[in-house]
């Protein structure tokens, strides 16, 4: 069985018993529905290894319990401590599971400076899926718990569902409690609107990833493993095309989550809003990952602006850099990642800076110069972004410095580098037609197309998959990018 065709009948069943329960019109119909979401939750995580659904149990449980100890204690200076016994908690697993090879290999480089070689090699491990999702996600339900932005889950099967709902297990959204507890403690009657809207949304997702980014994968892979021949126009077509996968891979797998969430009654965050059409890298990070983006600001970068002291050492500046280098280190227990994290921090720091000149500069403009430099600002964001993924996208800082160095140093192209670009963006272009519409028409965009419309659109995107599919006798399907971090 490929692995593509598990979660698939997972949420077949999930949804004939979910319609079935609501059907029979029982009396804790609502409690029996989440009882049968948990466990298939649970069945989820335990398909990728039974050590995943064993950490989610006790990140639930510690979480739950802590939840409740700062909401009842007695005291402000308890409740304190027990919000950083949360903080130590969450972290403590990320620590553990994804960093501890990270901080052994630093702490023995930088011991070898004062000549000192301790033994600390650490065997690296196992990932948790969804680890890193949910663990942000828990350690926000406690700090809203903390700051009386919402109450304590008194319900555990309500609480554990929160956290393990499995169509945002493995990737996101990293959901608020705010957001989503309410909808889980709610009745959830379901409607054929919802199903329709639902099943296509899962559909467009199914398209980008399936159509679209394995494709551009096939494609970008090979451009990244020419070293040591890289040119500055391969390194740059490679950077392009892993760009755009990287935006179907991770918006392709959020819209089937958002879908599936829909068809069992849920609304789920909106995690992208056509980021690749954002005007400046203020913008563009409003809008690519969006929920760990807004999280990062409230409980990273607002908490250091409004403690005073933090403020007065890094100003604004040096509390973006901290900011999006957490970001970076976030994605995964490399440098790399945290260059990453202060190459897009510098930008931020950058537009800050020439943000008044250049809103100034656009209020004196005509319509027709207005567009031109939204363009132009549109073109930039997107050039800078593309520029990034060479720290995001290579297996090591080296593999990074080399392709970088070629762009600056090494001109010319590879002879069939053109034909793959070609290849690429021809597979994209449905994704750039509906990031279009969503900015002209908002969200739903697609809904309010006219039905022979949107019949021939999602029959293009049925085709499309199995016509991938059907290419590749032996497909499986490539993994979701996102899932190693």
């Amino acid at each position: 069985m490929p692995p593509a065709t598990w979660p698939c009948l997972l949420l077949a069943a999930v949804l004939a018993v979910h319609l079935l329960l609501q059907a029979l019109r029982l009396r804790h119909t609502r409690r029996l529905q989440n009882a049968w979401l948990l466990l298939c939750s649970y069945a989820f995580a335990s398909w990728f290894s039974p050590g995943s659904a064993l950490v989610l149990l006790g990140s639930t449980v510690a979480t739950y319990g802590l939840g409740r100890s700062i909401a009842t204690a007695p005291t402000a200076r308890l409740r304190s401590r027990w919000l950083w016994l949360a903080i130590a908690t969450q972290l403590g697993l990320l620590a553990y599971f994804k960093y501890r090879g990270f901080f052994a290999d630093n702490a023995r480089e930088l011991l070898a400076v004062f000549g000192a070689h301790p033994d600390l090699r650490v065997e690296r491990i196992w990932l948790p899926l969804g680890l890193s999702f949910y663990t942000f996600q828990n350690l926000g339900y406690c700090l809203d718990v903390y700051r009386g932005h919402v109450a304590a889950e008194r319900d555990p099967l309500d609480f554990a569902l929160f956290v393990a709902f499995f169509p945002k297990l493995s990737l996101g959204p990293i959901e608020r409690a705010s957001t989503l507890l309410p909808q889980i403690r709610a009745p959830r009657p379901l409607s054929l609107a919802q199903l329709h809207s639902g099943a296509g949304l899962l559909l467009l997702g199914a398209y980008k990833k399936i159509a679209v980014a394995d494709p551009l994968a096939a494609l970008t892979d090979p451009l990244f493993a020419i070293q040591p021949e890289y040119r500055s126009g391969d390194v740059l077509a490679a950077a392009l095309l892993f760009t755009l996968q990287l935006y179907a891979d991770f918006s392709g797998y959020t819209d089937m989550a958002r879908g599936a969430s829909r068809m069992l009654g849920f609304e789920l965050s909106r995690n992208f809003q056509a980021p690749y059409l954002a005007r400046n890298v203020q913008v563009f990070w409003s809008r690519w990952h969006i929920t760990l983006s807004s999280w990062v600001n409230e409980h990273l970068f607002q908490w250091l602006a409004t403690s005073g002291r933090w403020a007065r050492v890094l100003g604004t500046s040096g509390l973006l850099l901290v900011t999006m280098a957490v970001m970076g280190l976030w994605h995964g227990a490399t440098w790399m990642f945290v260059a990453w994290g202060l190459y897009h921090g510098l930008w931020l720091c950058a537009f800050h800076r020439v943000r008044p000149f250049l809103y100034a500069l656009e209020q004196r403009m005509t319509p027709t110069g207005r567009g031109a430099f939204t363009v132009a600002g549109v073109a930039l964001t997107f050039a800078i972004v593309v520029i990034g993924e060479l720290l995001f996208r290579p297996a090591d800082i080296g593999q990074s410095a080399a392709m970088l160095r070629a762009v600056l140093l090494e001109p010319g192209m590879h002879s069939a580098t053109l034909t793959t670009v070609f290849a690429g963006l021809r597979s994209y272009w449905l994704v750039l037609v509906l990031d279009l519409a969503e900015r002209r028409t908002g969200e739903r965009a697609v809904e309010s197309w006219p039905a022979a419309l949107r019949t021939l659109l999602y029959g293009y995107a049925l085709f499309e998959i199995f016509r991938t599919i059907g290419g590749h006798p032996a497909w499986s399907g490539e993994a979701f990018h996102y899932l190693r971090f």
